[in-house]
């Protein structure tokens, strides 16, 4: 995303309207560093699947997102209405 690797979330929607995920994911990268990642908000259509990116979030009073180092353990729900989605995961680049 802008030229900076983010890990990714696959998602499918079998249902008859769109969605989108809420909430967000905490992570610890390879260095240690805590970071927070929300996925992004693009709706999810009807019989589609999309990867979603999952963001890092700037700490306060930062410019820009932490840098990511790799590999990155995840953690954490994402909820699309009544649906709930498990992240427990360790991502390499």
């Amino acid at each position: 995303l802008n030229g900076a690797r983010v890990p990714a979330l696959t998602v499918r929607n079998t249902g008859d309207m769109h969605g989108r995920l809420d909430g967000w994911v905490a992570g610890v990268d390879g260095a240690g560093k805590r970071l927070v990642l929300v996925p992004d908000n693009s709706p999810v259509l009807p019989g589609m699947t999309r990867t979603l990116p999952l963001l890092p979030q700037a700490d306060a009073g930062a410019d820009a997102p932490p840098a990511i180092t790799w590999p990155l353990r995840l953690k954490g729900r994402l909820d699309a209405e009544r649906q709930r989605v498990e992240v427990d995961a360790t991502v390499a680049r």
